[in-house]
């Protein structure tokens, strides 16, 4: 039995490109969540060259294209927030080149308003969404590469402006991601540091505010991070690409969020993006990266192994980011890759 026989088998990575889709400019950030609460995952993308583009998903991997916003500088990173308990979702942007967190209302199905700027820090990189303040609505939270800080942008009604707070983190802050890494309920907030190779540990106390940042050696150069528990012990862990550097970081979490043990993987990529999930329905997380000069994605299996398993496949030009997602509903994750540089998205279907 192998990939393409229809039978599902715990261990066994299938994965199938489709035809790129052309979006046009520089694809730098995308996320992969059901806008228009119809069923189907949809994607978002930013575009460095000032585009917002959406993709509604007809259910078996294809999409339906709208017409791109394109009043945004230089968008980075971009989330979907749930707001007002609303039947759609909000958009969130990082744009680098304002300064600023650009929100745009849905103001219905497929149609967002224009996007209302609040200012944050200096150059903002990244961004993810989560209830930080737990009254059920999503907030936002914000990384500054030039001021090396975060900005936690708790929101409320959709005509109110965020409540901003801000919290110093390591030097050149990168990627940002949030879970409860000391187990107490509350979401925490984890993040890389390109130029001072450290991730950064933030605990939140469950009503919007964050701790004094916590700093933990990591590789040089970490481009991006992922929360998960990877060698299956019920505590978060940690796990962090570089770009010019041939390993990869994993801070395996001891459950107060403070402690961790470090693991320097040898991979010998060039890795950017990264997303972590069970890729081969064996009950581990993988991870999923980009190596951005090979234009490949790069699938680690086994990372709480010494040695994982290491699968490639050709992406289109210059991948920047990546998320993961169940695009054809069949209970297997995909793989949606931005080809930066080919101004396209790369689609990989699981095809057991």
């Amino acid at each position: 039995m192998s990939c393409g026989d229809g039978i599902v088998k715990p261990g066994e990575l299938c994965l199938s490109a489709l035809d790129a889709i052309v979006l046009g400019g520089q694809p730098i950030d995308v996320i992969c969540v059901d806008l228009d609460r119809d069923g189907h995952f949809d994607l978002a993308v930013a575009d460095v060259l000032g585009n917002v583009h959406t993709l509604y998903g007809k259910g078996d991997g294809t999409f339906d294209m709208t017409p791109s916003q394109s009043a945004l500088v230089q968008p980075r990173g971009i989330a979907a927030t749930a707001r007002d308990r609303g039947e759609t979702l909000d958009l969130a942007v990082a744009d680098l080149g304002f300064d600023a967190l650009a929100l745009l209302h849905a103001k219905g199905p497929r149609s967002y308003d224009l996007a209302k700027s609040t200012a944050v820090g200096n150059k903002p990189r990244a961004l993810v969404n989560a209830d930080l303040d737990g009254d059920g609505d999503d907030d936002l939270v914000i990384v500054n590469q030039g001021s090396d800080d975060l900005t936690i942008a708790l929101l409320g009604a959709s005509d109110e402006p965020p409540k901003i707070s801000h919290f110093n983190v390591g030097d050149d802050p990168y990627d940002v991601a949030v879970g409860d890494l000391d187990n107490d309920g509350n979401l925490d907030v984890a993040t890389v540091n390109r130029l001072s190779g450290t991730i950064s540990v933030l605990l939140g106390d469950g009503i919007g505010g964050l701790g004094e940042a916590v700093e933990h050696k990591a590789r040089p150069d970490v481009r991006s991070l992922a929360i998960a528990d990877l060698n299956g012990d019920g505590r978060l862990d940690i796990v962090a690409t570089s770009y010019e550097d041939s390993k990869m970081t994993i801070l395996l979490g001891a459950g107060d969020g403070l402690s961790f043990t470090d693991h320097y993987l040898p991979v010998g990529l060039s890795l950017y993006g990264a997303a972590v999930g069970d890729l081969d329905l064996d009950g581990v997380p993988d991870l999923a990266a980009v190596d951005l000069d090979a234009s490949e994605l790069v699938i680690l299996r086994g990372l709480d192994q010494a040695i994982p398993t290491l699968d490639r496949l050709p992406t289109g030009d210059g991948p920047l980011d990546l998320t993961l997602g169940d695009l054809n509903e069949d209970g297997l994750l995909d793989v949606i890759v931005a080809a930066t540089f080919a101004g396209s998205l790369t689609i990989y279907l699981q095809d057991p």
